[in-house]
């Protein structure tokens, strides 16, 4: 940084000295055979030369910033360009003239490649280009520089050059070689694969985004309609390269772009799927209340599109809405709900607005949120609704804690015992009880509740006065968001006055109690015979959705792909479930036999290569030529490994490919193995990952279901075989799974 400042220096130096002589129109002499004199063509380059010089200096200063570096060596380029030429044009003689008109093309051959790279860089933040695309797309510039110092010997970028002096305008007059061409072609493919990506920015981008790009436009069309003057022979001065002046108007525009709309300090990442795609209404209003950025969603609240919102004030975007403009007039970090809806028609929305800031943190403006809690206000309005219900039913309501402690009591309560709310409120049910209730009764309750079941019966209870009534009991568990009982509701009806109908209510009771207990049986039997429904569920759904009773429509292809889905999942879980049940119980007896290690390969390929197909994997499998053709072994668990395995490797595997091999590590050993290129696994969860309902902590293991049970069955699946099973890991590599099993040979057997 500091070797550029001294020669920067020493180059403004050389002009203020060219400057200075030229008063007194004198020539001058610089390194013994460099001569210069005076050209007021020079100052609008040296001009730009500082300003693009400047902007160089400043995006270092951001270089974390994508697109920083890349923009600060396009500077660099455009800088060393504009000084060669005006040093070129500041030249007395042809030799002076030739050097510096060399030297230029340091600057030349890579201003476009800079400005392609930095208009990549900045329209794709997430995927910047790669190093080896930037060196494959500049060796035709390398190749222009090298021809470009030693034109006179093969005249391929200058075949003639001569002095070609206009007025007070003197520059190489050259006929350009047959180089040249090709990479003037070059050079302007470059500037217009850039400009294209300008322009599907200003298409994409909005509000602030879309002005950066407008203002990067501008940039480049200047050097670019220069470059086409000169080369064409149209400029308005013969020999007068048109280019670097258009360089003068590019940084500009550049300037503008960085001070005015922060080129390098706002960058539109992942915008397209982040804030186009959420659900909320999101808006963007600059530090003049004007709308900088609206999403989708807000587009479709207010009745505008961006191209409509975008420059108007947060007023005129929200008349018809005053309680929400005066709501934005308020300032930072607020939380308002509002109904923005029209009568009849409620549409409730939580704004959150809070400040928005630059990296300097100075404030840039506000965004606005607008959570749409609709669904919310409508179930609080039918909580409100509920308790005004239980205020007022006809039935006694008590709700207790897990400890039997009373919590509420609704009025036909308190009208019903004589007990006010104080009086009830963290007592026991049993102020009411009698011995007119059997023991029975009360212990059948608390079972029922403890199992978390409901509970139906008769209590014969004392009010407070003394005073006996029967009561129709319901008693059910409120469980919270984990699961977990948090409360007990007993719904309780008079039933004093039809106790004369006690036989009619006790084969009622009788037929309750019935139907209870074929329930328990049936969700007995249920629960042990799972698989045969889900069979046939699964069965069904395979022929809908192959079109065996006919057409479906595409959300019905859906629901039964959804189906099918569901039921392969339920059934691997039961079976994972009851396998890791036997293993644990020791009950899981190997079926040893001779088995194929082809055709077991070749089966689990058939039923794993679609789901490698479907994620756009490669899928490969082989098997060693020296392993035997059969072996000893349980075929049915030695193909539920290597579905496990290879199940996980394409789950957690999403670009690259997924292998299996099998093979012969030594004689007296053979080998199932399965990798992948997928995420790879922590190596302090390479400890743990075997055991049961154990998996890795991820955003991929989030997004696949899974019990934690494969891993843990294949390795006691090993062991229980005689072998192991190891692990090779690193994180973005992928993974190797090696299950390693005693060689028996099926002629063993029958010796």
């Amino acid at each position: 940084m500091a070797h550029c400042v001294i020669i920067i220096s020493d180059i403004i130096y050389l002009f203020l000295s060219v400057c200075q002589k030229a008063q007194a129109n004198n020539i001058y002499h610089w390194k013994g055979w460099m001569h210069f004199t005076y050209s007021p063509y020079i100052i609008p380059l040296l001009a730009a030369a500082v300003i693009t010089l400047g902007i160089f200096v400043y995006s270092l200063s951001l270089h974390r910033t994508t697109g920083a570096i890349a923009l600060a060596l396009l500077e660099v380029a455009v800088t060393g360009w504009l000084l060669g030429y005006a040093l070129e044009i500041a030249g007395a003689d042809l030799a002076t003239k030739l050097f510096f008109g060399k030297c230029q093309y340091i600057g030349i051959v890579f201003t476009p490649l800079m400005w392609l790279i930095f208009a990549y860089n900045h329209a794709n933040q997430a995927k910047i280009m790669n190093h080896r695309a930037m060196g494959m797309l500049a060796v035709i510039p390398v190749i222009t520089l090298i021809l470009a110092f030693t034109t006179e010997k093969h005249g391929l970028i200058w075949s003639e050059f001569s002095v070609y002096q206009s007025g007070a305008f003197s520059a190489l007059k050259v006929t350009h070689g047959a180089w040249f061409w090709v990479f003037s072609i070059y050079a302007n493919l470059l500037l217009l694969a850039g400009t294209y990506i300008i322009l599907r920015s200003i298409f994409q981008d909005k509000g602030l985004f879309r002005r950066q790009a407008i203002t990067l436009l501008i940039a480049v069309l200047a050097p670019w309609i220069g470059n086409l003057l000169y080369v064409t022979g149209l400029s308005p001065i013969p020999n007068l390269d048109l280019t670097p002046f258009g360089f003068a108007i590019s940084s500009v525009a550049i300037t503008l772009s960085i001070f005015s709309f922060r080129l390098v300090d706002l960058s539109p990442i992942a915008r397209y799927r982040v804030v186009d795609e959420m659900q909320d209404a999101m808006i963007v209003l600059d530090s003049r209340n004007q709308v900088a950025d609206i999403n989708l969603s807000a587009q479709k609240l207010v009745g505008w599109s961006a191209g409509q919102a975008i420059g108007k004030t947060a007023k005129e975007v929200f008349s018809r809405w005053e309680e929400l403009v005066e709501i934005l007039q308020e300032g930072n970090g607020s939380i308002k709900e509002i109904d923005i809806g029209e009568e009849g028609n409620p549409a409730w929305y939580e704004l959150t607005i809070s400040p928005l800031y630059d990296r300097r943190k100075r404030q840039m403006g506000r965004v606005v949120i607008g959570h749409n809690i609709t669904l919310r206000k409508k179930a609080e309005a039918r909580i409100a609704q509920l308790s005004r219900a239980v205020e007022a039913s006809p039935v006694s309501i008590v709700i207790t804690d897990t400890q039997a402690s009373i919590q509420y009591v609704n009025p036909k309560f308190t009208q019903l015992t004589g007990y006010s709310f104080a009086e009830a409120l963290g007592q026991n049910p049993r102020i009411l009880k009698t011995d007119q209730t059997p023991a029975e009764v009360h212990r059948q309750l608390w079972e029922a509740l403890q199992a978390g079941k409901e509970w139906h019966g008769e209590f014969c209870n004392r009010k407070k006065n003394g005073e006996l009534y029967w009561e129709l009991a319901s008693i059910s568990p409120i469980t919270g968001a984990n699961g977990q009982i948090t409360h007990y509701v007993a719904v309780k009806e008079d039933i004093t006055g039809r106790k004369l109908a006690e036989k009619e209510l006790a084969i009622a009771h009788d037929r309750a109690l019935e139907a209870s207990r074929l329930k328990s049986q049936l969700l007995a039997k249920v629960s042990h015979e799972l698989r045969t429904p889900l069979g046939g569920i699964l069965g069904y759904a395979e022929l809908l959705n192959c079109g065996t009773f006919g057409t479906l429509t595409e959300s019905q292809v859906q629901a039964t792909a959804q189906i099918i889905e569901s039921s392969h999942y339920l059934d691997i879980m039961v079976s994972e479930l009851l396998d890791e049940a036997q293993i644990e119980s020791h009950m899981l007896i190997l079926n040893n036999r001779p088995v194929s290690p082809a055709a077991i390969l070749k089966r689990v390929e058939s039923s794993m290569s679609l789901l490698c197909r479907n994620k756009g994997l490669s899928f490969d499998v082989s098997i060693a030529p020296d392993l035997p053709e059969e072996l000893i072994g349980d075929e049915h668990r030695l193909q539920e490994i290597l579905i496990n395995l290879t199940g996980n490797a394409i789950k957690f595997t999403q670009a690259g490919e997924v292998r299996i091999k099998l093979y012969q590590p030594d004689p007296t050993h053979w080998a199932l193995q399965v990798a992948d290129t997928g995420a790879g696994i922590p190596e302090e969860a390479q400890t743990y990952i075997f055991e049961p309902f154990r998996q890795v902590n991820n955003a991929i293991t989030h997004e696949n279901r899974g019990t934690g049970l494969g891993l843990s069955i294949t390795k006691h699946l090993a062991e229980l075989m005689g072998g192991y099973i190891t692990l090779e890991s690193q994180i973005g590599r992928g993974s190797t799974f090696t299950v390693v099993l005693p060689l028996e040979k099926s002629i063993q057997v029958k010796q």
